[in-house]
């Protein structure tokens, strides 16, 4: 059958709010990142169309989310996103009188699947006409009506520069909920490599600094933040896990790593600590031995075991709040 847009969203099934408003984003950010590839390639038609496809379908998920999909208070199962990548881009530019078959894959959530969209472009139709069964399948058919050369380029600017404030949103709803990141990351390696004498490894300002360097960067490294856009933006992030969860875990990793980089601890750190409380060795040597022993494919040196069991707070750290586990921070896009 086919319905309008208006009448789509009516009918849609119940999803969480906080969901739906991340996936929104998302889907504006990769729609602009599709439109500035068209508008950099150019020849465009004289006269045409320009279509937007779904990135999304909403889907009850087919693998086990806990209770992310249920309703407040209820039982109740919400859909939850399924992300779909089309070939083609999720936008395209379509001439008049054309016709073309865009293909899409979906692999997400426990739901696979491959289809296809017949885009066209006909002065037959006064607005999008789109044949679909509802929003849990992408449509089988969508055609535009018309417009000029210079009305689809300047909406394919409008697509273009939508997805790049869409960016710069994404990025700044993240800003609270990477401050907490941080301050919890703190507190795991303060508690992981000292005893309750000391407070702090850093002082205020740092933990800010180091908040700031995961959401923009600097001048070496483009942050954890910028990266994780980028990772969104690919189809095969979302396969098992669904988009919220994705993005809190990673910054709660990114934000340990960033902690520990910051105090000099390395990666291993953490294991040689443990090692050395078990085998109290005589030397940094014995415990490189021991460890080695234990790990003979990931053979460490004496700098990083030395690095490992000598690290001492910033020499700037005083007391600062760490927060609380009732202090969470929802991330919340509305």
């Amino acid at each position: 059958m086919t319905i309008s847009g208006t009448e789509i969203a009516d009918h849609r099934p119940a999803r969480a709010a906080y969901m739906t408003a991340w996936c929104d984003q998302l889907e504006t950010i990769i729609r602009g990142r599709d439109a500035a590839q068209l508008l950099e390639a150019g020849g465009l038609p004289a006269r045409g169309a320009i279509a937007q496809l779904d990135v999304w379908v909403w889907r009850l998920a087919a693998i086990d989310v806990g209770r992310k999909d249920l309703v407040p208070g209820g039982n109740e199962r919400l859909h939850m996103p399924v992300r779909v990548d089309h070939a083609d881009g999720t936008v395209q530019v379509i001439g008049l009188g054309q016709k073309q078959d865009s293909t899409w894959t979906m692999s997400s959530l426990g739901h696979t699947g491959v289809g296809s969209i017949e885009v066209a472009c006909s002065e037959l139709v006064r607005s999008e006409r789109t044949d679909t069964s509802g929003d849990d399948t992408p449509p089988s058919s969508v055609t535009y009506p018309p417009q000029s050369r210079q009305k689809i380029s300047a909406e394919l600017e409008r697509i273009a520069e939508a997805g790049r404030l869409a960016e710069w949103q994404f990025r700044m709803n993240l800003e609270k909920f990477v401050d907490q990141c941080v301050h919890k990351a703190h507190r795991r390696v303060l508690a992981d490599i000292f005893d309750e004498d000391v407070v702090a490894l850093f002082d205020p300002i740092k933990l800010d600094q180091i908040r700031d360097r995961i959401l923009f960067g600097d001048d070496e490294n483009p942050g954890a933040v910028t990266r994780l856009i980028e990772r969104c933006l690919r189809p095969s992030s979302f396969a098992k896990v669904d988009p919220v969860r994705y993005i809190s875990s990673s910054l709660r990793r990114d934000a340990e790593d960033a902690v520990r980089k910051e105090i000099g601890d390395p990666r291993i750190g953490r294991a040689l600590r443990r090692l050395a409380e078990t085998v109290q060795p005589d030397s940094i040597d014995e415990l490189v031995e021991a460890y080695n022993e234990l790990n003979p494919n990931a053979r460490i040196s004496t700098k990083r075991a030395h690095d490992a069991m000598t690290i001492t707070p910033d020499p700037m750290a005083s007391w600062c709040q760490l927060l609380d586990e009732t202090d969470d921070v929802e991330i919340d896009l509305r």
